[in-house]
């Protein structure tokens, strides 16, 4: 049997959408006053309530991410040189399990070892989370699993915390639109540095492309190299959206990082993503038994 002040909320609820507008969406519908005054009081309630259970360790944090889609985000894919696996494996010295493994990026692509530089402007955890960021990215299986990034390496302009290396400051990270192109520019150890600029002419020239379903959801599990994970969500727009494929000779790049050692100078691919998107971490996912 229901309880009183349920069974009359459920009633308020017939008796107000029973007047709903036709062809009025539901956040400007006034009929659905009521469903809003619900919505905000229950799901705060419930979400205060699984406080007690993430200090615990029995529920997993929820935290919104979102890539902005202005400056775009760019993704330069280097493929590791035949010659250079082994030892870049060793500079790695991944936890017990983890191994290297080749993955296709775009749709129709062969596999091959990829080290992967993503740099793009993000914002969440109200305005905790901000600024520019570069990571450079590894893919690799865990057990034999499926492949998952693997973040070996990150940068940002402001604040920031990862598993590895706790909190640090923020360090020199440019990522923007210019009169000719997108340019960026990360710092790195010991005065190094990666910068690029895509030109205009590579922009407008760039064919729309399909990435492959198995790098999409590499972003499931995302590694670091300590082997603790931060654990995806995302909707089917991250998935089924094209990206902008440039012409890598309309990309000019200069890097002396230590990554640049182990990879051929010219990518593989460079890929501008023409919208934002909005994801959902769950950071260091595997601390706690699923």
């Amino acid at each position: 049997m229901k309880k009183p002040a349920f069974a009359a909320a459920t009633l308020v609820l017939l008796m107000v959408t029973s007047g709903s507008a036709p062809g009025v969406e539901p956040a400007d519908n006034p009929a659905f006053r009521f469903h809003r005054f619900l919505k905000h009081y229950m799901y705060s309630t419930l979400t205060d309530q699984s406080v007690p259970d993430i200090r615990m360790g029995t529920q997993q944090p929820f935290l919104p991410f979102a890539v902005l889609q202005d400056p775009p985000s760019l993704f330069v894919n280097y493929e590791i040189a035949p010659e250079r696996i082994d030892d870049l494996v060793d500079y790695l010295d991944f936890p017990p399990g983890f191994a290297l493994t080749p993955i296709a990026i775009l749709e129709g692509e062969a596999p091959r070892y990829f080290l992967s530089l993503n740099i793009y402007a993000v914002s969440g955890l109200r305005g905790l989370l901000s600024g520019n960021r570069a990571e450079w990215s590894v893919y690799v299986t865990k057990n034999g699993g499926r492949a998952s990034y693997m973040v070996v390496d990150a940068r940002a302009s402001e604040l920031t915390l990862d598993s590895v290396n706790g909190f640090q400051r923020g360090t020199e990270v440019r990522h923007g639109r210019t009169d000719d192109g997108i340019a960026s520019f990360v710092a790195s150890d010991d005065g190094r540095s990666f910068q690029s600029r895509v030109t205009s002419a590579g922009l407008a020239s760039g064919a729309p492309v399909y990435t492959e379903v198995a790098w999409v959801s590499a972003n499931d599990r995302i590694y670091w190299r300590n082997g603790v994970c931060d654990r995806t969500y995302y909707d089917g727009d991250f998935v089924d959206t094209p990206v902008l494929s440039i012409d890598p000779a309309e990309i000019h790049v200069a890097d002396d990082t230590v990554w640049s050692r182990f990879v051929h100078p010219t990518p593989v691919s460079v890929l501008v993503y023409q919208t934002g998107f909005e994801l959902v971490i769950s950071p260091w996912y595997n601390l706690d038994p699923e």
